[in-house]
């Protein structure tokens, strides 16, 4: 982390948003993404890593890295539901809640579901749907 990547954490630090790219680079190694969201809407790097594997000993040093470098935990980290990066949040980022990404959940969806649901599927992916978009928490369970 930068000077200014560690700024913009302690300023917007309330949601981080990570990603990892799929070994793109020249040296087939996972590149973690941390993202805040500013006051203008901007996206801003706040960390990287360059790393060998995705394991959760591997993420969780690079999270106590953020927190040694901050002092700050996020009020909420959002992920791509990696089991090993989930593991690491909990271990790591005790007051934080993590979520997992809608985008990575609707891709998810037909992978795990579609095969086992057959003519039930369409059924479920709309109350899905209603039950992600609902307004509060109650009618959430409700749905």
């Amino acid at each position: 982390m930068s000077p200014t990547q560690i700024a913009f954490w302690l300023e917007y630090y309330d949601v981080i948003l990570n990603d990892n790219t799929a070994k793109t680079n020249c040296y087939q190694m996972p590149l973690l993404l941390f993202l805040a969201v500013d006051n203008n809407t901007r996206s801003r790097l706040v960390a990287q890593a360059l790393v060998s594997d995705e394991t959760t000993e591997s993420y969780k040093w690079i999270l106590e890295c953020t927190k040694n470098a901050t002092m700050a935990e996020p009020l909420v980290f959002v992920t791509d539901a990696d089991p090993a990066m989930d593991a690491a949040i909990s271990q790591t980022y005790e007051t934080t809640y993590p979520i997992h990404c809608i985008f990575y959940i609707s891709e998810n969806l037909p992978k795990n579901t579609k095969s086992k649901l057959s003519d039930q599927y369409e059924n479920f992916v709309r109350d899905f749907y209603q039950c992600r978009n609902s307004l509060c928490e109650d009618l959430f369970y409700e749905r």
